[in-house]
């Protein structure tokens, strides 16, 4: 699971999915 605060990468919906789910 990425880290979703990462300045070097925008938030991508599969980041966000795998971060919340």
């Amino acid at each position: 699971i990425r880290k979703r605060s990462t300045p070097e990468r925008p938030i991508t919906k599969d980041v966000l999915i795998l971060d919340f789910a």
